[in-house]
């Protein structure tokens, strides 16, 4: 196993060093911005942001429509020399679509914020004006992305990205030089380095050779599309509807405290999200040619690599927790919260990429539904744990619903490919050390 890795390590080195290269400086500048948000402006600023983010975040998934995985679903099929894209009539059609959908959504949420809202946000008008604009360039960047992962070209778009992370980090560097206390500091903030990195990639398509091939969309594609992206809505809400629901509930400094909380337990999927503009494209082709060892070694790399990454980072967690918490400002209470919920992500990773299996092999349906299931637990328990226990009850729902839909997916993929990609052993490990962490919150 451990030769087979290095193999797999060593083949994808070039976009597994870009990746870290780019996850290293967007989680730098990611905890430089948390840090100066609340010391030039307060914690309740910065709980407002994440919660209109979050809103926005659902809205951007909804208007891309799924696009961004069938393009990758269509165009990763064929093999060409990565020194030549196709696809580009497919994502211009899809982008249009797109632009169209978001601008009717944020007509409908303004006018329904607008007539519904009756909270107690300070800044409620600038956040909606800025992140609607700034959707659009997201849009972009979403569509143009997938379009050169499709094509076997992540290292384009990790690069660009980088770029956009060094832009943030001259931003907020002025914020330090100049300590400008004015809210335009956002415009700037968010709006600029997703302009540019939509600029660069527009710039790389053109500099690129195309061919242009027949790729057929009938009205099934248009079908599938919408269930994948209803399957990332739901599932992208299993991690985001907490931010909301503790935003309605109780208090945007509370909010804050599980934002930050949550910024660090991502990181626990840090392994994951490097090999990820991988793993969609190479099982599709894996399963176009019907090679099940190839299917298997794909499938074992991203769950061993992640699950690694993932165990030495929440052991740093356990032991240095609240002291790096305590960088951001007076957030320490929320340990608990980062421990349940990096728990909780790596529980979510040790099960595999059981959901892009199933996408790629044309069973979104199986995913949808198991996750729209586990959406819906995770509200039902947000709305009877918050109001008793608060942030940490939030992360507990979580917990539960992770939990929850990867079991079933996980019996689905067995179902469905006939492969036990995991051992008894192995979820033996996983539930002792489940057993461990709780222990020790509990003590």
């Amino acid at each position: 196993m451990i030769k087979n890795m290095t193999a797999m390590l060593h083949k994808y080195k070039s976009v597994i060093s870009w990746g870290l290269a780019n996850k290293i400086a967007s989680m730098g500048i990611g905890f430089f911005s948390v840090y100066l948000i609340n010391q030039v402006f307060s914690k309740s600023v910065y709980g407002e942001m994440v919660f209109f983010q979050a809103i926005f975040f659902y809205i951007l998934i909804l208007v891309t429509l799924g696009f961004d995985k069938t393009i990758i679903y269509k165009v990763a099929n064929f093999t060409q020399p990565r020194t030549v894209l196709l696809g580009g009539t497919l994502l211009d059609r899809f982008h249009s679509i797109s632009i169209v959908a978001l601008l009717l959504i944020e007509c409908v949420f303004i006018i329904g914020w607008a007539i519904f809202s009756k909270s107690g946000f300070s800044n409620e008008w600038f956040w909606i004006c800025l992140l609607s604009i700034n959707a659009l360039f997201s849009l972009s960047l979403t569509l143009y992305t997938s379009f050169f992962q499709a094509n076997k070209c992540p290292e384009v778009a990790l690069k660009i990205s980088l770029t956009s992370t060094l832009v943030k980090a001259l931003i907020l560097f002025g914020l330090v030089i100049f300590r400008v206390e004015s809210m335009m500091f956002f415009i700037v903030y968010l709006t600029l380095p997703t302009l540019i990195s939509v600029g660069l990639l527009v710039t790389e398509r053109i500099k690129f050779p195309t061919r242009e091939i027949s790729i057929p969309v009938v009205k099934s594609d248009y079908v599938y599309s919408c269930k994948l992206m209803l399957t990332k809505l739901v599932h992208q809400g299993v991690e985001k509807i907490d931010l909301l629901m503790i935003g309605f509930f109780l208090s945007t400094d509370q909010t804050a405290e599980y934002a930050v909380a949550a910024k660090l337990a991502l990181l626990v999927r840090l392994g994951n999200e490097l090999v990820s503009p991988l793993i969609s494209p190479r099982l599709k082709y894996a399963l176009s040619l019907n090679d099940k060892k190839g299917l298997i070694k794909e499938y074992c790399f991203n769950k061993y690599f992640s699950v690694s990454v993932a165990s030495l980072i929440f052991s740093i967690y356990i032991i240095f927790g609240e002291k790096l918490l305590s960088t951001f400002g007076a957030y320490q209470e929320s340990y608990p919260v980062l421990i349940v919920l990096s728990l909780s992500f790596i529980n979510a990773i040790a099960f595999g990429p059981n959901g892009r299996l199933l996408m790629m092999a044309g069973h979104a349906n199986i995913s949808l539904y198991t996750t729209l299931g586990s959406l819906l637990l995770l509200v039902g328990s947000n709305y009877v744990l918050i109001p008793i226990y608060g942030a940490i009850g939030a992360a507990i729902g979580t917990s539960i619903s992770l939990l929850f839909i990867n079991i079933i997916i996980q019996y689905c993929v067995f179902i469905k490919t006939d492969e036990r990609f995991n051992s008894i052993f192995y979820y033996l490990i996983l539930v002792l050390v489940n057993i461990s962490v709780f222990v020790v919150i509990v003590r």
